[in-house]
């Protein structure tokens, strides 16, 4: 029984950490590609066409979103840390007195 509930809870804690990873990582992507799409509208147009403001704007935002889904996917990521730790000591608490016994 105590083996099924870890199970799922580290499981769980995983894939939520996992679902965090890839928001965090497809934001990074959108500010790679806006700050591109920027630098190439910066080129064309110049820092003060409406192009250039717009990416400026979008980046910003954008990078704000970033910061947000980075510090959960860390949260995230120090609970299953710290979930697998608990259930490797707690699980060694309980074998050891069963291998004491063989």
């Amino acid at each position: 029984e105590w083996h099924t509930i870890s199970s799922r809870k580290v499981a769980a804690s995983l894939k939520k950490a996992d679902k965090l990873r890839k928001g965090l990582d497809h934001y990074e992507a959108k500010v790679n590609r806006i700050n591109f799409d920027k630098d190439r509208a910066a080129t064309k147009g110049g820092t003060s066409s409406d192009a250039y403001n717009g990416y400026c704007k979008k980046l910003e935002r954008n990078e704000e979103k970033m910061k947000v889904a980075k510090a959960a996917y860390d949260s995230a990521n120090q609970e299953s840390t710290a979930l697998i730790e608990e259930v490797t000591v707690k699980g060694w608490k309980d074998l050891f007195p069963a291998l004491m016994k063989l």
